[in-house]
């Protein structure tokens, strides 16, 4: 499933700290878009 800012939310209400995501093997064009994805959900979150 997708990282979503409800679950996130709900680990770092338990304590959790640091998280980790899968990333496919693929080429820039894929990685970038997906990574800025993840860079703004970390912000909401914080």
């Amino acid at each position: 499933a997708p990282p979503e800012a409800g679950a996130l939310e709900r680990h770092k209400k338990d304590g959790v700290h640091r998280c980790l995501f899968y990333l496919p093997s693929a080429g820039k064009d894929i990685l970038l878009p997906k990574l800025d994805e993840l860079a703004a959900l970390a912000r909401k979150v914080g």
